[in-house]
This record gives structure tokens, C-alpha cells and sequence, in this order.
């Protein structure tokens, strides 16, 4: 199973932590959507997400 999402192929978004909006970057510079994820507030995970089929899951492959 993949550690930095636990097998479910997405990951939060490091720029914006989820919040999506209206987003604040170190230098002071406000996003209205953020740059990263287009306003998602995930990202998928770099490392399985040429395993597994990540824009139709199947939420059995997963344990949780």
C-alpha cells in the first residue's frame, strides 16, 4: 500500500492545505483559486497513481 495516501490516490494539497480560496502564499500574494490544485484542494499522489485507476476508483481496492 502506497504511505503518503494510504492507497487512496489522492493527497491534500500542500499549497493551499484544502482550503481551495482565497489563498495566502508565503510572499503575501493572494490566490483566488489556488495555483496547485485549480480550487480541488487535493492533489493526486505521485506515487500510485500509475497503479491505480484514480478518476473512476473502485472504493474496494482500499482497506479503509
Amino acid at each position: 500500500m502506497c504511505e503518503p495516501c494510504n492507497g487512496k490516490g489522492w493527497l491534500v494539497c500542500d499549497f493551499c492545505k484544502g482550503q481551495k480560496t482565497n489563498i495566502k502564499a508565503e510572499n503575501k500574494r493572494i490566490y483566488r483559486r489556488c495555483p496547485s490544485c485549480k480550487a480541488v484542494g487535493y492533489v493526486l499522489c505521485s506515487n500510485c497513481k500509475v497503479f491505480k485507476c484514480v478518476t473512476f476508483p473502485n472504493f474496494e481496492d482500499s482497506q479503509n
